[in-house]
């Protein structure tokens, strides 16, 4: 039998597979650009973006951690952001003034009516996010969607997200993942995404902010050639855009992104939400390819140490 979870939820994307593998991936035959990353006119009309993850002039090719985007509309489109007035103060927390020798034990977090994704609470952090050091662990506990028209992203750190109980319908600027109990999924710096409940069952996890670097697979050494977390067993969700293909009116092809109407960005920025408006879907990327993207792991696979569950 293979070593993965039975899922009480089934999964209905479809994914890639392998960490930190050159990935590429078109939710429409022939909109990635062949050659040239950043062509004078891309297929379909489309607007060039790139996520970079890592310095321009990283010394090696394995830590240039980069993505090309393919888009309806550029990201750069957008309102200014203002500081968000988040009622809870975990979710906005303040700087600490003075620090304290005492011991503190954590009471339990409920899991609260009406709370949604963007209302994490900041169970502890060390370092600084200003600095590019440290991380931070978040709780969420929530019990309803996000609302309509409304995207979140972390601008601090890499978030590597582990979900308790239920399951999370993510909605990334890249595609989509199901993120289920007994799965950890890992969202990008600056990637924008949405969560949603599936079938309105509430969800409660921890997530982890790297603000330092990203996560990697460590050297296996004696181990030998096979354990662990399998570079093969990582799922990279697939190019998914909310819009259409349509005529041009003069013979060609163009995407149009579905008509949405308004649309709120909210950005963690030092650990404080900010927020902006734009007129369009931030879910227009109809393809990319690149080392920089949202990825999922299934912890059944994990092989311990020695290979003592399966390889040996």
């Amino acid at each position: 039998m293979a070593p993965v979870t039975d899922f009480a939820v089934k999964d209905p994307y479809t994914y890639l597979n392998g960490f930190r593998s050159y990935h590429q991936t078109e939710a429409v035959p022939g909109a990635n650009p062949i050659a040239i990353n950043s062509p004078q006119k891309p297929p379909f009309g489309l607007r060039t973006e790139r996520i970079s993850n890592s310095s321009f002039v990283t010394p090696t090719r394995e830590s240039n951690l980069q993505t090309w985007l393919y888009r309806v509309t550029t990201s750069l489109q957008a309102g200014e952001f203002t500081p968000l007035d988040e009622t809870s103060e975990s979710a906005n927390p303040p700087v600490p003034t003075r620090l304290t020798p005492n011991s503190y034990l954590w009471p339990k977090i409920p899991v609260e009516d009406g709370a949604n994704w963007t209302q994490q609470k900041l169970l502890g952090r060390n370092g600084d996010p200003q600095q590019k050091s440290g991380s931070a662990f978040w709780v969420f506990g929530i019990t309803e969607d996000m609302p309509a028209q409304v995207a979140f992203s972390s601008l601090d750190g890499e978030a590597l997200i582990v979900p308790q109980s239920g399951a999370l319908d993510i909605q990334t600027e890249l595609g989509k993942l199901l993120v289920r109990q007994n799965e950890i999924a890992v969202i990008p710096r600056g990637v924008r995404y949405r969560v949603t409940l599936r079938d309105g069952r509430p969800a409660r996890g921890y997530v982890f902010e790297l603000f330092e670097g990203h996560f990697q697979l460590p050297v296996l050494g004696t181990i030998g050639s096979t354990g662990l977390a399998n570079v093969r067993d990582f799922q990279i969700p697939v190019a998914c855009f909310d819009g259409e293909i349509v005529g041009d009116g003069a013979g060609g092809q163009i995407a149009k992104a579905a008509s949405s109407g308004d649309w709120t960005i909210v950005s963690r920025l030092n650990g404080q939400l900010w927020a902006c408006a734009q007129d369009h879907t931030p879910f227009d990327v109809v393809a990319w390819h690149g080392t920089c993207y949202p990825y999922k792991y299934d912890l059944a696979r994990f092989c311990v140490l020695g290979n003592t569950l399966f390889d040996h």
